[in-house]
């Protein structure tokens, strides 16, 4: 870079001294400076931000634009201001951000130096949920002010109805269109534009669809058309994007509407004065508002459309809750009267909510439909595809026998277990599906349900990707599983489980250098209880999250508290499960607690997570652990019980680890003479090393294996042989220890 020595002393006072995205600029926006934090944060390397201006970033700003707009936000006698924007990551993704913008220099050459913060991550959850409680309050009403619309006065009604959509989702323009695929025509029948926009209906009639190819393939395939920037659109749909520019609209967002089996309109939403990114989320709310409006476009239609929607699903199409009632009262009805049989049958989509967050709520909710689908098509026109909400869908069969219920379980599970395409991936589904028969089992419908969702728990538990019956016993089981569930969620929270710590050893000269917190609890009647028999509970009733930062709280205040402790380079692991891995939201909430509870003594954290589970979606828990380790810096991850799975040495090489942990059972099988254990134990140590992280041994209960693995370079370990878990009031002794051991240390 051609930049004279004070530019460059500038630029290292604020790259250096600042731990956030930092830009160094000049008054035409080229880039000249820029920290690894303005990298991370954009999502280019420092040579490709160098090649750039500030207007390829900010996406309401052109090149041309960038003097003039440093003028006008800095004008003389100024030096600094500070302004919300758009800014465009290197894979297109949209992020708000709050820029501090300061002039570092006025003659001869001026330079501008720009501070960006993402908003505040705890900030933007708050504001999702305000803003879904807000959504939910806004499609109430819309719901209640169709049933009661009046035909003479319709459009008055559909036009109040958009200025509210508008307002809500904060754009310039919001309006209805009707579509004629018989004379490829559209029309513009409503629309409401925010003051100071001017109207564009008067023009939008009966306007030839082959105009707008963009567009008109979007609707064509029932798919959502979603143009963030309008002036980058491809020169293929070069139509599309005049039409647009001569509106003046900047982003739109349109989505089809659903009359009769087909796609008869659209609705949409226009950003005409500054550019507009809309999500998965909004896009998806956009769809369900399309399908409230599809009836106000016949009003004759309307009455029989919102009776539709009281007894559907509005995704699925298929009956909800309160129709499958009916449904239940009219087949027992006709089992007592008739002697008849029938099976009603719960079944869940296995691990859905890891698809759901990998791949988009939109790909979660084709799924969704492409199940229903699938499920009508495998019974016949007398059965009853019911949806109840999230991914349980119930089926209601009549049947002679109990081989008839086994038998469609079975075509079921095939139909289900088809490869489905989404977002272009290829996905094997699976689902469990739990049956109860009546009149057998009960003719309550309630009870009918319950012991349905009994049996597919059975299904889940014993693998998942099959199907179980109801079984008498399973009620007392559940009741002594619900029982301890409330006890275990009480002592959580009162914060009554404890901390136990494992003491973890240097091989080579046996010093104390680190703890493992384990949990217990001591039950009131049941007495101690190990991990194994509560944490697979904590896992299935969300209550494992809080279990996690209550013991990395009880870890940090161990870190403070005992001298040992605090010594360089001590270590303190604590372990995470899955749930803390895949839900972004747990992820950001241990981030937040861990900084909390950590203070300085945080760096010495070292975050354990399964093989298992990370297997379960890698490309998931590689995102979150770098996000882990951004946002905490000096904190170490672990890999507990490695050799368990099938982890992808590509895998292994993306993931932010910095320690191996050998799974016990090859530790188990160490024997003096050259065995296959051996030499499986020798691989993961040599390829921990090669990948530059350090390996611990845990289970050691004899010399020999304590030997074997020293020889072998294994740099940590723990088990029975040193040290077996103890609670926190015994560390005293374990201090002792550690004092000894230094003392031993520094006289050889």
């Amino acid at each position: 870079m051609n930049c004279n020595d004070s530019t460059e002393t500038l630029g290292r006072l604020f790259l250096e001294g600042l731990g956030e995205a930092v830009l160094i600029h000049d008054a035409q926006g080229h880039i000249l400076h820029a920290n690894a934090a303005a990298c991370r944060q954009s999502g280019y390397e420092l040579r490709e931000l160098y090649k750039l201006n500030v207007a390829d970033l900010d996406t309401d700003v052109l090149p041309e634009e960038v003097s003039q707009k440093l003028l006008e936000a800095l004008p003389a006698g100024e030096d600094e201001t500070h302004f919300h924007a758009q800014h465009r990551r290197s894979s297109g993704e949209i992020r708000q951000v709050l820029v501090s913008l300061s002039r570092l220099r006025r003659d001869p050459t001026p330079l501008y130096a720009a501070i960006m913060r993402p908003l505040d991550e705890p900030q933007r959850l708050h504001d999702s949920v305000e803003q879904r409680i807000g959504f939910n309050r806004l499609l109430l009403d819309i719901s209640l002010r169709l049933v009661k619309l009046d035909p003479e006065s319709l459009d008055q009604a559909i036009d109040e109805l958009l200025a509210d959509i508008g307002r809500f989702f904060a754009v310039d323009r919001c309006y209805l269109f009707t579509i004629d695929w018989q004379n490829d025509t559209i029309t513009n029948t409503h629309e409401w534009f925010d003051q100071g926009i001017p109207p564009a209906i008067h023009r939008l009639q009966n306007l030839p669809f082959a105009k707008l190819p963009w567009l008109r393939e979007h609707m064509k395939a029932n798919c959502v058309a979603h143009a963030p920037d309008v002036d980058g659109m491809d020169d293929q749909y070069a139509h599309d994007r005049t039409e647009y520019q001569a509106q003046n609209i900047k982003s739109l967002l349109i989505v089809p509407i659903i009359r009769g089996g087909e796609v008869a309109g659209m609705f949409g939403l226009d950003a005409v004065r500054q550019r507009q990114y809309w999500n998965d989320e909004i896009q998806h709310d956009l769809r369900l508002l399309g399908q409230l409006l599809a009836g106000a476009l016949d009003a004759a239609g309307l009455g029989r459309q919102l009776r539709h929607m009281a007894y559907h699903d509005v995704l699925t199409q298929l009956p909800n809750r309160k129709l499958l009632a009916d449904r239940i009262e009219q087949t027992a009805h006709r089992c007592r009267r008739y002697n008849q049989r029938a099976a009603l049958m719960l079944l869940d989509i296995d691990d859905f909510k890891i698809i759901n967050d990998t791949l988009t709520h939109a790909a979660g909710d084709q799924l969704l439909v492409e199940v229903g689908r699938r499920l009508k098509s495998a019974l016949r026109e007398s059965d009853t595809v019911a949806r109840l909400g999230g991914d349980e869908f119930v089926l209601l069969c009549e049947i002679s026998k109990r081989d008839d219920a086994i038998e469609m379980a079975r075509r079921i599970m095939a139909a289900i277990t088809a490869p489905v395409e989404l977002r272009g991936q290829r996905l094997s589904i699976q689902a469990s599906i739990g049956i109860t028969l009546m009149p057998d089992d009960d003719q309550d419908q309630e009870r009918l349900l319950r012991n349905a969702d009994l049996a597919m728990y059975e299904a889940k538990a014993a693998g998942k990707n099959t199907f179980r019956f109801f079984e008498p016993a399973m009620s007392a089981a559940i009741s002594d599983t619900l029982r301890l569930r409330s006890e275990l969620a009480d002592a959580v929270e009162r914060d009554a489980l404890e901390a136990w710590y494992q003491p973890i050893y240097r091989l080579n000269d046996g010093r104390l250098i680190g703890l493992e917190t384990l949990v217990r609890w001591q039950h009131p009647e049941r007495g101690m209880l190990p991990p194994g028999q509560f944490l697979s509970l904590a896992e299935r009733f969300k209550l494992i999250g809080r279990i996690d930062r209550q013991m990395i709280s009880r870890a940090c205040r161990i870190l403070v508290s005992w001298s040992p402790a605090r010594t360089p380079g001590f270590l303190m692991a604590v372990n995470l499960s899955a749930s803390d891995l895949y839900d972004a939201e747990h992820v950001l909430a241990l981030i937040r607690d861990t900084q909390k509870s950590g203070g300085e003594s945080g760096e010495r954290l070292c975050f354990e997570i399964t093989e298992t589970a990370l297997m379960e979606d890698m490309p998931t828990a590689i995102k979150h652990l770098h996000l882990i380790k951004r946002r905490l810096p000096g904190i170490s991850i672990a890999i507990d019980d490695f050799g368990s799975g099938y982890s992808s040495l590509n895998y292994l090489r993306q993931l932010p680890v910095d320690t191996l942990k050998i799974d016990r059972r090859f530790i188990a099988d160490l024997r003096t003479d050259q065995t296959s254990g051996q030499a499986i134990v020798r691989a993961i140590i040599g390829l921990a090393h090669n990948l530059d992280m350090r390996v611990v041994a845990e289970g050691i209960e004899n010399a020999r294996q304590y030997q074997l693995l020293r020889d072998m370079g294994c740099e940590l370990a723990q088990g029975f042989l040193m040290g077996r878990p103890v609670p926190s009031n015994e560390l005293r002794q374990l201090a002792l220890e550690f004092d000894s051991s230094a003392s031993h240390v520094s006289e050889t």
